[in-house]
């Protein structure tokens, strides 16, 4: 719910630090955030080879993650 309350406020976002963060889920944040060109998953619990695809699959703009 946090994400997409950012996404409401903030839908230009273009980048986002969630490290050390332990409730992402991928397509919340690829289909919430397509404008997003950089983001930080340090330590993220939730890292793996899907949120990863997903990321650059839908957000299209993404150059560092």
């Amino acid at each position: 719910t946090d994400l997409n309350l950012i996404a409401e406020c903030f839908p230009l976002l273009e980048e986002l630090d969630l490290s050390n963060n332990c409730w992402l889920k991928a397509e919340a944040l690829s289909t919430a955030l397509i404008k997003l060109r950089k983001v930080n998953l340090t330590s993220n619990a939730y890292l793996n080879d899907q949120l990863l695809f997903q990321l650059f699959k839908n957000c299209k703009h993404l150059e560092e993650a």
